[in-house]
């Protein structure tokens, strides 16, 4: 059994660890966010060609230190262009999330070794380029 001098010794020690962890994390850290961090766009696109050929592409918004996870990002279009000049529309699934199904019936070719490009423009007007 406990005696009682050893019970408020310990629920002294115990209240200033207490205290002294609840003060200590009170201090707020101050991190300069990077400029133009809250303006960049991550941007994933996988194509896998076959005789559909589908193109899904993912855009969200970079880290922005709120610790949330990732934000999708809507755009006003984003097209795709052939080595043949070519283009097509990736329609809108969702904000953030577009594919497309190319087909023959599609007219927009897809043949192995050829390059694509998309261009993504955004509802501010700027117009990103993939090489």
């Amino acid at each position: 059994m406990i005696g009682q001098g050893s019970f408020f010794s310990w629920l002294k020690y115990t209240s200033l660890v207490l205290l002294a962890l609840v003060v200590g994390c009170l201090d707020e850290i101050g991190i300069e966010t990077p400029l133009n961090v809250q303006d960049g766009i991550v941007i994933t696109a996988n194509m896998k060609v076959g005789e559909s050929t589908y193109l899904r592409v993912e855009l969200n918004r970079v880290f922005d230190f709120t610790g949330q996870s990732l934000q999708s990002v809507g755009v006003r279009e984003i097209i795709l262009l052939n080595d043949l000049g070519e283009t097509i529309l990736v329609p809108e699934r969702r904000a953030g999330l577009h594919d497309l199904f190319i087909t023959e019936a599609s007219q927009f070719t897809v043949e192995d070794g050829m390059s694509f490009q998309l261009s993504i423009t955004t509802f501010d007007a700027r117009e990103l380029i993939s090489r």
